[in-house]
C-alpha cells in the first residue's frame, strides 16, 4: 500500500464536506434513478421524509448514491420501472452489511391484544392486572421476555395461580415505586420511515398509589398508542423464527430500571 510521505503531512489537511440537505437528498435521488429511467412511485412527502431522516443520520451524498445504486440493481432484478420509500430503506440496510436481515413487514395486528386470540387469560385474572397495573396489563407479549404484570404473559394459565402471583407482584411494585421505577419502551419503523426514531413509554405503577398522586385518567392501550404513532413496519426474520426456535417479535422494546435520586 502507498504510504504518505512524513514530510508532506504538515501541508495536507482533510476538507470536511458538509452533510447533504434533505432537498440535496431528495434532489440526488431523483437524478441518479431517473438516469436509469426509473421514478418515484408513491406520495412526495413520503419520500421528502425519508430525506429528512438522511439528512438526520448524516449521511454524505457518496453513501445516497450508494443506496440508488442497489435499488437500481433491485429493480432490474425485478423487472420493475418505479422505485418506492420501501426500496430506499431496503438499499439502506443492504449498503449497511446486512441485506438478509431486514425484510420488512407491515402487520400492525402483530401488536395485538392476546386477549382476542384462541387462548386468553381468564376474565377475573385479566381484570386483577389492569386494577394493579392499568394500562401495563395490555402490553404484548415480544417473543424474548415474559412480563409478568402482563395479560400475554398469564394466557392459558390457571387462574388461582394468576391471581396470587398479580397480588404479590402488586405488592413488589408498590415497594419498587417508593425507590424507583420500571419503564418499558416499545418502538418499530414509523410508516413513512427509514429508521426506528420514536417509542411508545410505558411505566409500571401501581394503580392505587397513581390515583393518589395524579387526578383519574383513562389512558389509551398499547395497540392504539402503536396505532397512534403510526407504528407498521418490523424485521421479518425475527417473526420466521418463531417457529424454529424463537427470535421474537418485529419490534424493538427497552427495559429501563431507574432509582430516584438520594
Amino acid at each position: 500500500m502507498p504510504v504518505l510521505d512524513p514530510a508532506l503531512r504538515p501541508y495536507i489537511r482533510q476538507i470536511a464536506f458538509p452533510t447533504p440537505t434533505a432537498e440535496t437528498v431528495q434532489n440526488l435521488c431523483h437524478s441518479y434513478l431517473a438516469i436509469t429511467g426509473r421514478a418515484f412511485e408513491g406520495p412526495n412527502d413520503r419520500l421528502a421524509r425519508w430525506a429528512d431522516d438522511a439528512k438526520t443520520l448524516g449521511l454524505s451524498s457518496s453513501n445516497v448514491v450508494r443506496i440508488c445504486r442497489e435499488v437500481v440493481h433491485l429493480l432490474i432484478r425485478e423487472s420493475r420501472d418505479k422505485f418506492t420509500v420501501d426500496d430506499l430503506i431496503w438499499g439502506y440496510t443492504t449498503t449497511t452489511g446486512r441485506p438478509n436481515e431486514w425484510d420488512l413487514l407491515t402487520d400492525q395486528a402483530l401488536y395485538g391484544d392476546e386477549q382476542t386470540g384462541a387462548n386468553p387469560a381468564a376474565p377475573e385474572v385479566a381484570q386483577h392486572l389492569i386494577e394493579q397495573f392499568g394500562v401495563c396489563a395490555g402490553l404484548p407479549c415480544d417473543g424474548r421476555l415474559g412480563l409478568l404484570f402482563t395479560k400475554s404473559f398469564h394466557a392459558g394459565k390457571t387462574p388461582d395461580s394468576s391471581m396470587r402471583t398479580i397480588t404479590r407482584l402488586g405488592e413488589v411494585t408498590r415497594q419498587l415505586s417508593q425507590n424507583g421505577r420500571l419503564q418499558v419502551v416499545d418502538w418499530g419503523w414509523p410508516t413513512g420511515l427509514w429508521a426506528p426514531v420514536l417509542g411508545c413509554l410505558y411505566e409500571l405503577r401501581p394503580q392505587r398509589l397513581q390515583l393518589i398522586l395524579e387526578p383519574p385518567q383513562r389512558s389509551a392501550s398499547p395497540q392504539q398508542q402503536w396505532r397512534d404513532a403510526h407504528f407498521s413496519f418490523g424485521l421479518a426474520n425475527p417473526v420466521k423464527g418463531i417457529v424454529g426456535g424463537g427470535f421474537g417479535k418485529p419490534w424493538r422494546r427497552f427495559l429501563y430500571v431507574s432509582e430516584w435520586p438520594a
